[in-house]
């Protein structure tokens, strides 16, 4: 049985909505490694870990397609 109001498309909000998290995801990131880079000029394990994993953002929506 449809949903009330017939089927609706919400792909185009969803990506919007996951392309705005990404980038502003990846924003804060290289605000946060600049700052501790030039400001604090002090990088740890943790700035590392996070350079590491945000190019990885940019995958997870992609693994499904055909």
């Amino acid at each position: 049985m449809p949903p009330p109001g017939g089927d609706q498309n919400n792909g185009p909000a969803l990506l919007a909505t996951a392309a705005v998290s990404c980038a502003l995801a990846v924003l804060t990131t290289i605000i946060r490694l600049t700052g501790r880079t030039f400001i604090v000029r002090s990088v740890g394990w943790d700035d590392y870990t996070i350079g590491a994993a945000t190019p990885l953002l940019e995958e997870g929506p992609n693994q499904h397609k055909n």
